[in-house]
């Protein structure tokens, strides 16, 4: 090969890698045409994905603040309860307690009933007080103790409940204290 051919030779040589070269480089302007829409479509998710993340941590805030608003009301309420069912627990106890002297006191007027002798009224109302003497001064004057004794009625608060049953209840009012 002469002069001039090899000439042309290196010449198309040159062509091939030069259209190579160009092709390469529009190759790599499109990937780095693609990574940067790629870029920003990552920056604004970035973005986005902050935003977001405050919105959560005020939100998370706000439920902390109505978790701890919600526990006070709970407590509150549980306090409450507790008192509730401590009263109902005395109540009950009282109850119990009043139940047993009522179930003795039965008892007790059971035996002196089954003693009592025939003719005798089967229900009365013992007053302990009147029957040790400790009335009062004030307790009767001497015209209700003339009536209790001529009536039959052992005490005072045996005549009143009997007036208080004859007269259906007409009184029943009349003695509460508001």
């Amino acid at each position: 090969m002469s002069g001039p051919a090899l000439s042309m030779v290196i010449d198309a040589v040159m062509i091939v890698l030069l259209l190579a070269t160009v092709l390469f480089a529009a190759r790599l302007a499109l990937h780095l045409k693609k990574f940067n829409a790629g870029r920003k479509d990552l920056d604004r998710l970035v973005r986005d994905l902050g935003s977001q993340i405050e919105k959560a941590e005020k939100a998370i805030g706000g439920l902390r603040a109505t978790a701890r608003e919600s526990g006070r009301d709970l407590q509150t309420l549980i306090n409450q309860a507790i008192a509730i069912s401590e009263e109902l627990q005395l109540m009950e106890e009282a109850g119990d307690n009043m139940a047993s002297r009522l179930e003795k006191l039965a008892e007790k007027n059971g035996k002196i009933a089954a003693v009592a002798p025939k003719g005798t009224a089967g229900f009365s109302i013992r007053d302990p007080e009147f029957e040790k003497g400790e009335t009062g001064s004030e307790a009767f004057d001497d015209e209700d103790e003339e009536s209790t004794a001529d009536s039959g009625f052992q005490s005072r608060a045996e005549k009143e409940l009997y007036e208080a049953l004859r007269s259906g209840g007409r009184k029943a009012g009349a003695g509460r204290v508001s």
